[in-house]
């Protein structure tokens, strides 16, 4: 804010909404509490320690996460995740391009370099959630490859990583008030 006041821009200044569990004022942060965001159907959370890793990953357990959420409770209501596996292909079964028949997913292995480990899955339905980076570039071959055809000529050209920015900020010498 301080910065943005000498910049004369100020009033353009504003928290932004993080999914960061901070703690109740005038407590320190590093405290564990029961969950905060589901109505006590999630997980525990510890809360923020101020040490700036959110942008990079949040060593504390404060910060809402994919796993701490979504995985979460997707395994919690009995889906399975496998870890350290990436999917290669997803294809409409029996030729139904709108996938009504639910979809064939193809995996390998993430981290092996010879044994992929490759298999299969049929499903009802897909949900594509592998980071915006991931799952942009998943969709790309997908299309393009022509196992999802249909998807929108659009896809990529309004993308955001949920605008996360990692900015430095200097005061000039003497105006650290």
């Amino acid at each position: 804010k301080r910065m943005a006041d000498m910049a004369g821009v100020g009033d353009s200044y504003y928290h932004g909404r993080v999914g960061t569990f901070f703690p109740p004022a005038g407590e320190a942060g590093g405290k564990t509490y029961p969950d905060p965001y589901f109505g006590g159907e999630g997980p525990d959370r510890g809360t923020c320690v101020g040490c700036g890793g959110c942008m990079v990953g949040c060593k504390y357990n404060a910060k809402n996460t994919l796993d701490k959420n979504y995985l979460y409770f997707a395994e919690k209501r009995g889906a399975q995740v496998f870890a350290e596996t990436r999917v290669i292909d997803v294809r409409p079964l029996n030729g139904k391009p709108d996938g009504s028949d639910g979809y064939e997913v193809h995996t390998e292995s993430s981290t092996a370099l010879f044994n992929k480990q490759r298999r299969s899955f049929r499903c009802r339905g897909v949900v594509f959630a592998a980071s915006s980076l991931g799952t942009v570039e998943l969709l790309f071959r997908l299309k393009q490859g022509g196992s999802l055809p249909r998807i929108s000529d659009d896809l990529g050209k309004r993308i955001r990583t949920n605008a996360e920015s990692l900015l430095g900020v200097r005061f000039p010498a003497g105006n650290h008030n």
